[in-house]
C-alpha cells in the first residue's frame, strides 16, 4: 500500500496580499525568538517542555489564539498562533502568554488542561505569579474589540 501525503502551503494572511520576504523573514525571527523567551521562562520555573520544532502563524486559526500540535510517533510539537496576536495593537505580553501555555501541553501528560497542563501553570503563578487559565478571553490577552473573534486558546 502506497500512502501519499499532499501538503499544502498557505498563504501567512489569507485575506490579504502575499507579504513581502522581508515581511516574512522579520516575522520569523520574531516568533523564533518570543519561543526562546518562553522556554526559557518554563526552564527557570523547572518546567520540562517538549521539543517544539516549528512555530507558526496559521491563518485559518479563527477559534482559538494558539493550539499545539503533538507529532506521536516523533514527540515533538508544532505551536501555532492566531495571528491577531501580531497587530501592532495587541501586546507583546499577550503573545508571550499565549505560547507559554501551548508550551505547557508539551510536558509530559500534558494533553488537554489538567495533569501535566495543570501543574505546569501552576508552577508559573508560584514561580512568576502568571495566571494561565485553559481559555483566555480577548478581554483577559488585552486584544482590542476591533480585532476580537473570541477565540479561546486550546
Amino acid at each position: 500500500m502506497t500512502i501519499t501525503i499532499i501538503q499544502t502551503i498557505l498563504p501567512l494572511f489569507l485575506e490579504e496580499e502575499p507579504q513581502e520576504p522581508e515581511f516574512q523573514s522579520i516575522l520569523n525571527e520574531r516568533l523564533r525568538r518570543t519561543l526562546h523567551e518562553c522556554e526559557m521562562i518554563c526552564d527557570h520555573a523547572g518546567i520540562k517542555t517538549g521539543k517544539v520544532t516549528e512555530i507558526r502563524v496559521n491563518p485559518l486559526l479563527r477559534s482559538a489564539w494558539g493550539r499545539c500540535i503533538t507529532d506521536r510517533i516523533s514527540g515533538t510539537h508544532i505551536i501555532e498562533i492566531n495571528k491577531v496576536l501580531l497587530d501592532d495593537s495587541v501586546p507583546n505580553l499577550s503573545l508571550i502568554r499565549t505560547i507559554i501555555h501551548e508550551l505547557c501541553h508539551t510536558v509530559k501528560d500534558g494533553h488537554g488542561h489538567k495533569k501535566g497542563w495543570l501543574e505546569a501553570a501552576i508552577r508559573l503563578k508560584t514561580v512568576y505569579g502568571l495566571q494561565l487559565s485553559p481559555e483566555n478571553s480577548a478581554e483577559e490577552l488585552s486584544i482590542p474589540r476591533s480585532l476580537s473573534q473570541e477565540p479561546i486558546i486550546h
